[in-house]
């Protein structure tokens, strides 16, 4: 499966202004992997790409984008990234929510990222 760092999203909390942050996939096998990136609160973010292709031996970088606040975020905020295998040729357009559907037979990883707001 696809690794994933940093675990913990540091970023440093400003009022009223865009943040960021990003983490890398890094794929060490012979397969290529499906993924997604999706928030799991209430944060306003953009992600880019919210989902892609890591070729083998490859590493791919996701950024992260807060929308501005007026205030400090009081509670645990996560973002999960969802890998499976796939096949040589399979493409971002043909990811679907099925791609990552373990009813369906896929063996998918999940790994769970959290924020921290650096509050100065």
């Amino acid at each position: 499966m696809l690794g994933v760092e940093p675990l913990d999203l540091y970023i440093p909390f400003q009022f009223n202004k865009e943040m960021s942050c990003s983490f890398e996939l890094t794929n060490e096998t012979d397969y290529y992997f499906a993924f997604e990136a999706q928030k799991m609160s209430h944060l306003y973010c953009n992600i880019e790409p919210q989902a892609g292709i890591v070729p083998p031996h490859s590493k791919y970088g996701v950024d992260i984008t807060l929308q501005p606040r007026d205030e400090a975020p009081e509670r645990a905020n996560k973002f999960v990234v969802r890998s499976t295998r796939v096949n040589n040729g399979f493409t971002t357009e043909d990811i679907t929510p099925a791609t990552f559907n373990k009813d369906k037979g896929n063996v998918v990883d999940e790994v769970k990222l959290n924020v921290v707001f650096d509050k100065q």
